[in-house]
């Protein structure tokens, strides 16, 4: 039986995924203390587990809002504790991650593990991230277990990279490069997750991916996308040797919203025009849409092209105070994707998705249109078209994901795509995301070696 801390413990997404996913394995992990400022038993978002935690226990370990090292290695030595949660915002992943690795305990990580504040307002914020970046893995490469003859896991809930819709498209791209030595040449995603950022995610201090600490899409729904890209490229080419180069094609921020016309929903969900004035520019200036463009080369010669487009216009749950502000409830999200990928003139597929996302489960349509070049197929011994119902592709809720987690912990080993979840291995999904950070804040291209991102290749003056 392995133990469990919850660092911000009574926040929403505790409420949602995490103590359901403990619930959910009882004979694996037991939830011991939920280290917070907010008293869980007393939460809105966790007072409906006040039987729960009275039952097994739980402690309530208060803490500051800032990271708190001492206090993190008193809980880890006086609890027992095997694995940590972290469920803060984004800008104290870092830090608590770090003071995790140093007491040699298993972590589960909500994304983005590195996240700096204004990193979408001031270029030197962005390129920070790479320092953070670097001494991470450093941390964890020189980690020990506390118990077991390891190094720690530091493994990132991005369930989307999980999912049967996408391993099943890894997979064939994965066969056809084997088979062929046939590298990805395309990539085309355009994704819209229907979330309009309104007053309470603007201008909340503490709000979970607020624009008031300077973080936009990226920090929030465009990690996911850009971890499915890492996945297509890991999987899909050969990453020796690759230089990559990333641009910014176009970027509307909060400022560029409340000022256009053709945004009048948007701009009445973040309040008013006249309202602008109480923004602070790191607010104003955070990515609301933004279009990415990153070219790979290989011995300077390229050879693929990905262009991912984050959309922040649709509908969902979420956007109900346009109809009436004060009945506002986070039932989840739209997401509208549609990806169209190309291994040469031997392998193409588009996928298009309308689902609705929530903790409980993901519900929608769409498909998966798999093309083969004929002798691909027959080599392959698979039919030259495919059609693969959204019905078809069984979806796994992120409560189930992460009591995936807990048993190969309890094992020390992770298995298949649950490898793709540990930050070691998933490097590239942090390079791309740091890279249009800094692309978008420098307003310049910037390129690194895929696999060793270093602050020294901004392109200056070299667009």
């Amino acid at each position: 039986m392995k133990n469990i801390l919850i660092i911000g413990g009574s926040g929403t997404w505790s409420g949602q995924a995490y103590i359901p996913s403990i619930e959910l394995s009882p004979n694996l992990v037991t939830l011991v203390g939920i280290l917070d400022p907010i008293n869980p038993y007393y939460s809105s978002k966790t007072i409906s587990y006040f039987d729960y935690f009275t039952k097994h226990h739980v402690q309530w370990i208060k803490s500051k809002r800032d990271c708190d090292e001492e206090l993190v290695e008193k809980c880890i030595t006086e609890y027992d504790i095997d694995i940590v949660i972290i469920s803060t915002p984004p800008k104290f992943h870092y830090d608590y991650t770090l003071a995790c690795l140093k007491c040699g305990v298993d972590i589960i990580c909500d994304k983005p593990i590195i996240a700096t504040p204004k990193q979408s307002s001031f270029s030197d914020m962005a390129v920070m991230n790479i320092k953070k970046h670097k001494n991470l893995l450093q941390a964890i490469r020189e980690s020990h277990h506390r118990k077991q003859s390891r190094q720690c896991f530091v493994l990132t809930p991005l369930r989307r990279k999980l999912q049967n819709t996408y391993t099943n498209l890894y997979d064939s791209i994965r066969d056809v490069r084997k088979t062929f030595h046939q590298d990805i040449t395309n990539i085309l995603i355009s994704h819209n997750d229907g979330v309009f950022r309104f007053e309470d995610e603007v201008e909340l201090k503490c709000g979970s991916h607020g624009y008031a600490d300077g973080f936009g899409k990226l920090t929030h729904t465009g990690y996911h996308i850009l971890d499915l890209v890492a996945g297509l490229i890991e999987f899909g080419c050969n990453t020796l040797d690759v230089q990559c180069i990333c641009k910014i094609i176009n970027c509307n921020t909060v400022e560029d919203m409340l000022k256009s016309d053709s945004n009048k929903i948007s701009a009445k969900l973040l309040h008013s025009h006249s309202r602008k004035e109480t923004l602070s520019d790191v607010t104003l200036s955070a990515e609301m849409d933004i279009t990415i463009s990153y070219t790979l080369y290989h011995k300077d010669q390229k050879f693929c092209n990905i262009v991912v487009d984050l959309l922040h216009c649709g509908k969902s749950n979420r956007t109900l105070p346009h109809y009436d502000f004060y009945n506002y409830n986070d039932q989840g999200r739209t997401n509208e994707l549609t990806m169209h990928v190309q291994q040469g003139n031997l392998f193409s597929t588009q996928l298009i998705l309308s689902t609705q996302s929530t903790s409980s489960g993901t519900i929608g349509n769409g498909y998966t249109l798999k093309n083969y070049h004929p002798m691909v197929a027959k080599k392959l011994n698979q039919q030259a078209i495919q059609v693969l119902d959204f019905q078809d592709q069984s979806f796994k809720t992120t409560t189930e994901f992460i009591s995936d987690f807990y048993q190969m912990i309890c094992n020390g080993t992770l298995d298949g795509y649950y490898l793709y979840v540990d930050f070691l291995n998933q490097m590239i999904s942090d390079e791309l995301y740091i890279a249009a950070l800094i692309a978008k804040t420098s307003k310049q291209e910037f390129k690194w070696n895929l696999g060793n991102i270093s602050e020294k290749e901004i392109l200056y003056g070299k667009n």
